[in-house]
């Protein structure tokens, strides 16, 4: 997607920045710029691929009888 591209290109561009890295709201290691916004498409890659994975299961329907509102038998 778009947000994914737009973050793959910023992982370029800023990779030569370096920036302090925080963990548990503290300081850390110091790590590139370009690494986190590469963290960020990763994710964004990642769960993009999960929502395409659910939704095959939006196309199976229930055709048993249920008690309607329960979800009951079903």
């Amino acid at each position: 997607g778009y947000m994914h591209d737009v973050f793959e290109l910023k992982a370029e561009q800023f990779d030569h920045v370096i920036k302090m890295g925080r963990t548990h709201l503290q300081d850390a290691v110091p790590i590139r710029l370009g690494q986190e916004f590469k963290a960020y498409s990763r994710v964004l890659e990642r769960d993009m691929k999960r929502i395409q994975q659910s939704r095959q299961h939006l196309y199976e329907v229930n055709m048993g009888a249920t008690a309607v509102g329960t979800g009951l038998n079903a």
